[in-house]
């Protein structure tokens, strides 16, 4: 994952994720990880690609995050929204080092391991620094989705057939890196495509152990409140993975 794309891309990343409009945000991936962390006392969360620091201002205080990104302007911004915790520049796909024998009671990258070219070293630092019986809560795009593009949803043909366009999903089995630019951004940052075999045995592999899964699809009534076409409610967008060490 290239720094500086993602320190071009970082101010008008950082207005999407907090934006009230974000659909995929407020409707789905907010409301799941409140669900989840509200299940816990407080303790220390490791934040794996923490961007802006969006998880410290979307969880009460009775938690403490420590936050490592891979963009300078990310982490810059993290500290300009006043985002509680700690905040450094890293890079997840590689070793890293945070103090001597520190442990997490959790930890979490949400939105970040389909940017990534190295999920086995996240899922490492996963197991290094989280205590026995500690969690780890993953958010991804999920693998089959792929939303049309607006030229193609907004065609003569389209409009006068009033079909569905179709959601790409005929890739699904092959891996493929590419820049994609997010919901309209004009600053493309990194993709890439895995299969839910490629996310789930490189974990199994290193220890951690699957917990839970679960598919995020928004509802007619969520899709037409964000004013989103109908077609998206038929296609999850966002997968959760839940492992325990």
């Amino acid at each position: 994952m290239a720094i500086n794309i993602w320190d071009k891309a970082a101010r008008e990343y950082s207005s999407l994720v907090d934006s009230p409009s974000n659909m995929c945000y407020r409707a789905l991936i907010d409301p799941y990880l409140k669900d989840f962390f509200s299940r816990f006392s407080g303790g220390k969360i490791l934040d794996l690609g923490c961007g802006d620091g969006y998880l410290s201002r979307l969880l009460p205080d009775i938690f403490f995050i420590t936050g490592i990104d891979s963009s300078e302007e990310l982490i810059k911004i993290a500290k300009e929204k006043k985002s509680s915790g700690v905040f450094f520049v890293g890079d997840i796909t590689k070793k890293f080092s945070l103090k001597e024998n520190e442990e997490f009671d959790l930890a979490v990258s949400n939105m970040v391991l389909m940017s990534v070219d190295n999920i086995s070293e996240v899922y490492r630092s996963v197991f290094q620094y989280l205590k026995p019986g500690g969690q780890f809560v993953m958010t991804i795009l999920h693998p089959v989705f792929s939303r049309p593009t607006m030229r193609w949803f907004k065609t003569w043909p389209m409009k006068i057939l009033r079909c569905d366009p179709f959601a790409r999903i005929d890739g699904y089995g092959n891996f493929f890196e590419k820049n994609f630019s997010i919901l309209g951004l004009k600053n493309a940052t990194p993709l890439v495509h895995r299969s839910i075999a490629d996310y789930l045995q490189p974990a199994i592999e290193i220890g951690l152990k699957l917990k839970k899964m679960n598919e995020l699809y928004p509802t007619m009534e969520i899709v037409q409140k964000f004013n989103q076409p109908k077609f998206l409610a038929k296609y999850p967008m966002v997968m959760v993975l839940i492992w325990q060490k």
